[in-house]
């Protein structure tokens, strides 16, 4: 089974953008991609824009 078939959760660009706007992050976004690499969180190439590139790592909390 691949990482992208166990993904947890996947993000709309407006839950991209809530976020990302709290750090400043220049908006909107021109595009954007899921990253995989971990199972903790999800991770997301954005760009904004201005052509301003990051990786946005989101956390998922856990019940136990």
């Amino acid at each position: 089974m691949s990482k992208e078939e166990i993904a947890v959760a996947t993000h709309s660009v407006a839950e991209l953008e809530g976020m990302l706007r709290q750090f400043g992050f220049a908006l909107p976004l021109r595009g954007h991609s899921r990253l995989f690499g971990g199972y903790s969180g999800s991770n997301y190439r954005v760009e904004a824009d201005d052509g301003a590139l990051a990786v946005l790592k989101v956390c998922h909390g856990y019940a136990e």
